[in-house]
């Protein structure tokens, strides 16, 4: 792998798969508040309510970057399922029986058969509501091995799907809902822009560049919350229709070319690898599969354990604090357990 071809990691897909599994977290931590009636608009619902819709951002980016690293990529049907299998497969199995062990035993969230049921139901009563993503995932994965076959004698087949993709989420945009296994199939439209956004040619060293797509991004995702705080729908309905709503589509692709272009512009690579930040975002990155698995149950505990101090905490900080210490020991519990060759398996890594 070249300098450019290692920068290009560090800087780019590394610093999306950290900003994107910090935006996933934040919406499982503040989601509650959202729809807390009690709270409805004071500050702490519109800070709830900025934090929570970071999560129209964060799992379009995990797959953008799905796309541009697996479309067109040059491997056997065989290979590319043992792949999955080995890095998706087995450490989401893993972690959705220890969510519903200790979800039982543990954290008190119902019997076990019941737990069981929504679970695995992707009931979003039970861990299904943080859990989806991987059935969604690999749904992905598999257009994309299908796609790929087919651009071996067809270049046409990704402008095609696209197109088609993009004509079936008009009415979405015009308020109508979707059913889960359609959702799923509709997230090839990011893997897709993912790829053409990857083989974009930002080659320049602008400084203005990164800032103008910052500030579009900031400005399409403020736009996007207003017209979510303001539309009576219910949390779930509201997911499957701003997730493809045109202005989240921009917004993440801008948010894409953002980190694209700021890595244009970082020049001394040697210096940045050995910088502490530099690594602590290529571990992350790494890890972000098995934070993403892991997380909930981090979230859980320490809701449960710090439940006592919950009253005697101004509420806006104590969820802050709860996303902060998720954030770093879920990230340090799957570093650990990745470098332990017995489990390193199971650790998502």
């Amino acid at each position: 792998m070249n300098l450019l071809e290692n920068k290009s990691r560090i800087y780019y897909y590394d610093m999306l798969r950290a900003f994107a599994i910090f935006c996933v977290i934040s919406c499982h931590v503040f989601a509650p508040l959202v729809i807390d009636t009690r709270i409805f608009n004071t500050n702490l619902w519109y800070y709830s309510m900025i934090m929570n819709s970071l999560r129209d951002i964060g799992v379009p980016l995990f797959v953008m970057i799905s796309g541009a690293l697996l479309i067109t990529k040059k491997e056997s049907a065989l290979t590319f399922i043992k792949k999955r299998i080995n890095k998706v497969i087995i450490p989401y199995l893993f972690w959705v029986f220890a969510f519903i062990i200790l979800g039982h035993y543990f954290l008190g969230l119902g019997k076990l058969h019941k737990l069981i049921i929504k679970t695995l139901s992707l009931n979003p009563d039970g861990a299904g509501v943080f859990f989806w993503f991987v059935p969604m995932i690999l749904t992905v994965y598999l257009i994309i091995l299908i796609i790929n076959k087919i651009h071996e004698k067809n270049e046409k087949i990704l402008p095609i799907t696209l197109i088609l993709s993009l004509i079936i989420i008009i009415p979405l945009n015009c308020g109508l809902s979707i059913t889960k296994p359609l959702q799923y199939i509709l997230y090839i439209i990011y893997a897709i822009l993912g790829y053409y956004l990857s083989k974009i040619d930002l080659n320049t060293k602008s400084k203005i560049l990164p800032v103008i797509f910052i500030i579009i991004s900031i400005g399409l995702f403020l736009l996007e919350i207003y017209i979510n705080s303001t539309t009576s729908i219910s949390l779930n309905k509201q997911f499957s229709i701003s997730q493809f709503s045109i202005i989240n589509i921009c917004c993440v692709t801008s948010v894409f070319l953002s980190f694209k272009t700021y890595s244009n512009i970082t020049n001394d690579f040697n210096k940045i690898k050995k910088h502490l930040t530099g690594k602590i975002i290529y571990s992350i990155s790494i890890c972000s599969y098995g934070i993403y698995l892991s997380h909930v149950i981090i979230m859980r505990s320490l809701v449960k354990i710090s439940n006592t101090y919950k009253n005697d905490m101004n509420m806006g900080l104590y969820i802050t604090i709860i996303l902060i210490l998720t954030t770093i020991i879920s990230w340090l519990l799957i570093l650990g357990l990745s470098k332990i060759p017995v489990l390193k398996k199971i650790s998502g890594v």
